[in-house]
């Protein structure tokens, strides 16, 4: 699509395509985005090593480009700064019980006590279910946004395997009154929403009566399943299943939305003689050209809600950051994603990151995990 949609520079602007071959101008002449590329993540991965002295790590990655791709540029990039790596494995999406059985098995005699897995959802927790029963040894995860955070942290099987872990996430922002609204969400003010209901049955693990095919009628267990009275509160719901603080493509949502109707503003607001276009003439709102809407797109620049400074560079790229997330369950049995320091990247092409090291909670033997 963003293809098709340059050939006449129509503008598109993405909240959730990192792929680095978007900035490639020729051939996507006309794609922006407000969420980080990312071809960034190997950087902040070592920076992170680095800042807590680790230099013997074991690296798990997908059989895809993402993953050969981003663990290649991670693993050139740790050589430099002295970080070794003690083994590494590739995890095609369905990699045979045996092999990820051998796999466990040299990892657990391994003596680095870091792991970083440079893979989707899927692969890893094919991996980490291996863990939990195998009883390893306690091991430090490093996570990539590609799954930092998601639904396999949900999973109390995985609890005392991933409590502690450390990942790059997308960066986030505060949106004003979302959380509030997040957490009033209801099916009877949305009557028209055919998703809410669904959601509500997942969340919940309810059933609403006469909700046609949300829940599989042939499944067993939904004969037992709760029936759904609509009392049920969003604010009830773990932190891993309905975090209202980590809804991260939403800020990025927000941002593109934001984006255009700044660069709407822009184009209202052109005097002519003042204008960017032939003799500095303007155009109307009514009567503009696609390649004239992302010129003002292009030349966008303020600050938002959150007090970051949105605006996108020669390849259409936002501002790099992602936020540094610490995974950890507490003693009451409510697990939560913490945010304990940021990663970005400057005009200038280097690299920033913050810690505070007094906010990460470690995982730990003495952690009682309530099934």
């Amino acid at each position: 699509m963003a293809r098709i949609l340059g050939l006449t520079r129509f503008p598109q602007i993405s909240y959730g395509s990192g792929l680095p071959l978007l900035r490639d101008k020729v051939q996507f002449p006309s794609f922006l985005r407000t969420i980080t590329s990312v071809d960034i993540q190997p950087y902040g991965v070592v920076e992170i090593l680095l800042h807590f002295g680790w230099t013997w790590v074991g690296m798990l990655a997908s059989d895809n480009d993402y993953g050969q791709e981003g663990s290649h540029i991670l693993r050139v990039e740790m050589a430099k700064k002295g970080i070794c790596v003690e083994y590494f494995y590739i995890l095609a999406p369905h990699t045979p019980r045996d092999r990820i059985i051998r796999i466990v098995e040299m990892m657990t005699k391994a003596t680095s006590a870091v792991i970083i897995l440079y893979t989707f959802i899927a692969e890893a927790t094919a991996v980490l279910e291996e863990v939990s029963s195998a009883r390893m040894p306690k091991k430090t995860w490093i996570a990539v946004s590609s799954w930092m955070p998601s639904p396999v942290f949900a999973n109390q099987h995985l609890w005392m395997t991933l409590n502690g872990t450390l990942g790059l996430a997308i960066g986030s922002g505060e949106i004003p009154g979302f959380s509030n609204f997040l957490t009033k969400i209801h099916p009877s003010k949305y009557l028209n929403d055919i998703f809410i209901k669904a959601f509500w049955e997942e969340a919940f693990k309810c059933i609403w009566p006469g909700n046609g095919s949300t829940t599989n009628a042939d499944d067993p267990a939904a004969e037992d399943a709760l029936v759904c009275l609509g009392t049920e509160d969003p604010t009830s719901l773990d932190s891993s299943v309905y975090d209202v603080t980590n809804f991260r493509f939403a800020y990025a949502a927000y941002n593109a939305v934001h984006v255009v109707a700044n660069a709407m503003h822009a184009l209202l607001w052109c005097k002519d003689g003042q204008g960017p276009f032939a003799h500095g003439s303007c155009t109307t709102a009514q009567n503009y050209q696609p390649w004239q809407f992302l010129h003002y797109l292009k030349n966008v620049s303020y600050r938002n809600t959150a007090g970051q400074r949105i605006y996108f560079d020669s390849n259409g790229d936002s501002p790099g950051f992602f936020d540094i997330v610490n995974w950890r369950m507490l003693d009451n049995g409510i697990s939560s994603f913490s945010k304990v320091g940021t990663f970005t990247t400057q005009a200038t092409g280097s690299h920033k990151l913050i810690i505070n090291n007094s906010a990460i909670l470690w995982g730990g033997e003495d952690i009682q995990v309530r099934i």
